[in-house]
């Protein structure tokens, strides 16, 4: 493995600790919007009581909360992720709701430390876009999938079709640009063409492939809520401190402000609607 994928793969676990109390914070209005997606992934994944579960990328636990409830205490969830913060809050959450069929672990998704033919199902919710070797990576999870067991998965459609990060993103790029780093990079819409993943699963040897695209909806009590939450749940702020005075950056986040008036409605919410591919195969 190079030391730049390493690098890359550090980079994304300080940024992901860095925004884990953001994420916290503003979760109860994410997970509402992104609820049907879980759910839709434990369908796609043919989960139900008694299954073995592998999480990937679990973040704050999701879908392994999800599944975890499906299972029931016949059945097993392991959730894995890099960011410890990610995971102490994960916990916490899986506590408050009396869940002890699920156990969180640091793990690298790149780097799977299971034995082979160990999973019923294996799902990863919106964390394939921030790997640096996506087909590696689903080689090593159709190989602890059971025969027959499924894998599916969720990334972000194009920029324009998910204006909840793509408001923000445009806004800033034009306001305050960051010199793009050179080779790979890692983020939000890296798999949002059609056909990227699919073919991702195709490579990896996974069969039966199927795509659905699934519209979820984002609502914030006003723009200024919204650019909150951006600003919480990224570090944006922080990449930009090293390259723009404060009064710039405060007027490009005032520029998301108003730039996400457009989508509000006759109370003065952000109503945002977005596009979520969805994918699953088969051992």
């Amino acid at each position: 493995m190079s030391s730049d994928h390493e690098r890359l793969k550090d980079q994304e676990r300080i940024t992901w600790d860095a925004v884990a109390a953001g994420w916290n914070r503003w979760w109860p209005t994410f997970t509402e919007a992104a609820q049907p997606v879980s759910d839709r992934m434990v369908e796609l994944a043919g989960i139900g009581p008694g299954s073995h579960v592998l999480d990937i990328g679990t973040g704050l636990g999701e879908p392994a909360l999800t599944a975890a409830q499906r299972v029931g205490s016949s059945g097993a969830v392991i959730a894995i992720d890099h960011a410890p913060a990610m995971l102490r809050l994960a916990r916490e959450r899986a506590e408050a709701l009396g869940l002890d069929n699920v156990t969180f672990q640091s793990g690298d998704a790149e780097a799977p430390v299971f034995a082979d033919a160990t999973f019923d199902a294996v799902l990863c919710r919106w964390g394939l876009m921030f790997l640096p070797d996506v087909v590696g990576m689903l080689k090593g999870v159709r190989k602890s999938l059971c025969p027959g067991g499924k894998f599916a998965a969720a990334v972000w459609s194009l920029p324009e079709s998910v204006p909840m990060i793509g408001v923000s993103s445009r806004v800033l790029a034009e306001r305050v640009p960051l010199e793009a780093p050179e080779g790979l990079v890692l983020g939000p819409f890296r798999l949002s063409e059609p056909g990227v993943l699919e073919s991702a699963l195709e490579e990896a040897g996974f069969t039966g492939i199927i795509s659905e695209y699934l519209t979820i909806t984002f609502i914030f009590e006003s723009p200024a809520a919204y650019t909150r939450f951006r600003r919480d749940s990224s570090t944006t702020d922080a990449r930009l401190k090293g390259h723009y005075p404060a009064g710039t950056i405060e007027a490009a986040w005032q520029a998301v402000t108003e730039a996400a008036g457009a989508f509000t409605d006759s109370q003065g919410r952000v109503i945002m609607e977005n596009r979520v591919p969805l994918v699953a195969g088969a051992h």
